[in-house]
Parts: structure tokens; C-alpha cells; sequence
């Protein structure tokens, strides 16, 4: 009898075994147990104090091609690049290689693709508020775009290669239709000796476009706050709402700082006290602070990390809030991050003068 059909089969089960997948991480961990690694952007001592200020506070971009921007020392820092190893200095100011002159700094980035990317802040000066400042990259260098006016920008949002808008400081509104930037503006009245700014801006999954406005009537004894909540209809930012809170009032209607919309296209407002969702007609608070919260990020509605002063680092699997208590340090403020479904990258602040990077994987 031949062995030639036994052998076949005892072949068949092999091969079989030997094609099934060994043990693998799996594609999605738990961000709740995330090890946690930590980077610190230091400029070069040879070329700068040991102590030189780096502040980040916005972030924008892939996984292996991360950028964030802040303030830096001397203009030099202002812009820190990850390109899936090690985060490195972007060399912006002509006085360290780049192709743009000094003073400046940057507040916020935001892009369409590694090639088309918007940062904004200002031009340094005498004056007390600098000149609008915005820069571009191409893919292959950095370069300064010319505004039509305005003082420093906080929040920048890119739709498409000819609708970029920006905002900032005393109502400065601007918008890039692909060919020159253009100056926009909101009808509102605001009270009377206040300094009124527009704080951020930010686009919906539905093309609604949103924008949050405060005018602020601070002094050294009392302070106080009107909060503007826009929305574009047309070709005209229309005032949605608005709220008076004083020094002594802790939670208001929405949270004045920033907003974001996650890529599963809900919307968030943050300030000093908690966070609000927008339910697409009102706003709808999510978690309640007593100290500096700062930013929120994250993927979807269940996967949501928070940042705030204190050390404080949370996150919103969908249920629940959980709190990262082992990074929990007094002298911190994380100021916001980036995160998709494998991790998630948080910015700090040391002491009010260095910046770390939390990895968390």
C-alpha cells in the first residue's frame, strides 16, 4: 500500500499550521494603561542658555509627522517637529537657517496635508499687541505670508486650499481664498472699555463653521466677561448666543477658550472650569473642574483625553472619566495633544519654562 496519501495529508495539516498567525499586539490598547514615555524639547546649549523658555501649547498632524508650536526663546523654538523617533527644533528664524526674519511667535497649527500646513501668532513689536503673523509649508520650507493687518492670532482652521481662517486678538478675522488673505470681521456690540478677542475657530463634519468671542472687562479688584458664541451662514458670521460671567462665577453656557471637533465630528468648547459638546443646538456640560482645564483632543466620542493645570490629564472612554493620577504633578500644566487609535502625544509645561512630551502607547 503506498504512504504517498498519508504523507500528502500529514503535509496539508502542516503547511495549515505553519500559515496561522503567531501572537501579535493588538491593534487597539486600552489608553487607560498606556505606558507612558517622556521627551524634553530643549534647544541646543551650545547655541542657547540652558534655561531657555519653550512653551508649546498646539499641535497638528500624523503619528510620524507631528508638529507643535509655542513660544520660544528669541523666536528660536517656536516650532518642534516629530517625525516618528525624535522631536527636533524647526529651524524657522534666518538667524538659526530658516527663511523667516525675527521676532515672531506662533500660537496655533492646522493643515490639510504634510505639504499644505497654516501656522499662526504674531510679529513681535514695540506696541504692546504684535502684527498678525502667519506662515506656510509647502512640504519644503516655511515661509511668511503677507496679511492685510490685525494683532496676533490664537486659533487657525484649514477647510480647503482656498478657505483657511484665522482669528485673534481685537477682533482680528482673517481669510485666505487661495490667492491673498483678506480681512473679515463679526458685527457685535460689545460693552464699553473692554478688550474684545476671538479666542477660536473650528469647523463641523456637517461644513458649519463656528467661532467663540470674548470681550473682557478685567481689572486688578474685579473682572468680568462677555462670551460670544458665531456661526457662518452665508457670507456673514451670525451671533448665536452670549453670556456675561463674572471673576466670582465659575461655570457659564460654553467654554470660552477653544474649540475642537473630533474626527468623529463632535464638537467641544473648554475653558478654565470644564468642558461643553455641542448637541448641535445647545451646549451640554461634560465635566466639571475647580482648577485651570486647557484643552481636549482625542479620536472619537470614546476615546477623549483633557488636559489641564495641576498635572492634570483625564480621559472619556464613553462611560466614564478616568485620571491618570501617576502624572499627576503639581508643577504642570498640560496644554493640550494629539492623539489617534494606538496613541496619544500630550504637551506640558515645567515650572512656566520648559516643555515635555507625555507619549503615551
Amino acid at each position: 500500500m503506498s504512504r504517498l496519501p498519508t504523507l500528502f495529508i500529514f503535509a496539508l495539516i502542516f503547511l495549515q499550521m505553519s500559515c496561522k498567525k503567531g501572537p501579535t499586539e493588538p491593534d487597539f490598547k486600552n489608553p487607560r494603561e498606556y505606558t507612558w514615555t517622556i521627551d524634553t524639547l530643549l534647544l541646543d546649549p551650545m547655541e542657547y542658555p540652558g534655561d531657555a523658555q519653550i512653551l508649546m501649547q498646539s499641535i497638528w498632524g500624523t503619528a510620524d509627522n507631528l508638529y507643535a508650536v509655542g513660544h520660544g526663546w528669541g523666536s528660536a523654538g517656536t516650532m518642534w517637529h516629530f517625525d516618528g523617533f525624535k522631536w527636533s527644533n524647526v529651524r524657522l528664524g534666518s538667524f538659526e537657517g530658516g527663511s523667516i526674519d525675527a521676532p515672531f511667535d506662533l500660537s496655533a497649527i492646522h493643515g490639510l496635508r504634510a505639504d499644505d500646513i497654516f501656522a499662526v501668532g504674531e510679529r513681535l513689536g514695540p506696541t504692546i499687541y504684535g502684527r498678525s503673523f502667519i506662515i506656510h509649508y509647502d512640504g519644503t520650507e516655511w515661509t511668511e505670508q503677507q496679511t492685510p493687518g490685525g494683532n496676533r492670532l490664537l486659533s487657525v482652521w484649514a477647510n480647503a486650499p482656498n478657505d483657511i481662517w484665522t482669528c485673534g486678538l481685537n477682533g482680528t478675522l482673517l481669510h485666505y481664498n487661495g490667492i491673498e488673505w483678506r480681512k473679515d470681521s463679526v458685527d457685535v456690540a460689545t460693552p464699553e472699555s473692554s478688550f474684545f478677542y476671538l479666542s477660536s475657530i473650528a469647523r463641523t463634519l456637517s461644513n458649519e463653521m463656528f467661532m467663540l468671542g470674548t470681550a473682557d472687562r478685567g481689572s486688578q479688584t474685579y473682572a468680568r466677561w462677555t462670551y460670544y458664541f458665531f456661526r457662518r451662514e452665508g457670507d456673514l458670521w451670525k451671533l448665536l448666543d452670549s453670556f456675561d460671567k463674572n471673576s466670582e462665577e465659575q461655570a457659564g453656557k460654553w467654554g470660552g477658550y477653544s474649540l475642537t471637533v473630533l474626527p468623529s465630528g463632535t464638537m467641544y468648547s473648554v475653558d478654565s472650569y470644564g468642558v461643553y459638546q455641542w448637541t448641535g443646538d445647545q451646549w451640554v456640560g461634560r465635566y466639571a473642574n475647580i482648577n485651570t482645564t486647557t484643552a481636549i483632543f482625542g479620536t472619537g466620542d470614546d476615546n477623549v483625553f483633557l488636559t489641564g493645570g495641576h498635572g492634570l490629564l483625564a480621559h472619556y472612554n464613553g462611560l466614564n472619566w478616568f485620571t491618570y493620577t501617576n502624572l499627576s504633578e503639581q508643577n504642570v500644566i498640560y496644554s493640550g495633544g494629539w492623539a489617534d487609535e494606538k496613541q496619544a502625544f500630550v504637551l506640558g509645561w515645567v515650572d512656566g519654562w520648559k516643555t515635555i512630551v507625555l507619549r503615551g502607547r
